[in-house]
């Protein structure tokens, strides 16, 4: 899958695992941990996931366990989406900041 066929939720992941790890060419299978990412990186990334996406304190909790669980962006965006709603939180986010 082509960036081009990213979902929404996907490229937010990509953008925060690319910045978060300063690893540019990061894509929607690539592994968090694989590419640098430790205890710290994962506690920034969730933290700026869960501002992105509007996220509650027990929300935000979960993500970052998750990312230990499921460490690729395409992976932690099918888990947002099944167990936070993440797509919601995405649209809301996206109209607060239009």
């Amino acid at each position: 899958m082509g960036a081009s066929e990213r979902t929404p939720l996907e490229e937010l992941i990509v953008r925060v695992w690319s910045e978060t790890l300063q690893a540019p060419d990061a894509d929607e299978e690539t592994d968090f941990f694989s590419i640098g990412g430790d205890s710290l990186t994962a506690l920034r990334a969730a933290s700026e996931l869960s501002t992105s996406l509007g996220l509650g304190e027990g929300d935000s909790n979960r993500l970052l366990v998750e990312i230990f669980a499921t460490p690729t962006p395409r992976g932690l965006a099918e888990w947002l989406v099944r167990e936070v709603g993440a797509d919601a939180h995405l649209s809301t986010s996206a109209s607060a900041g239009s």
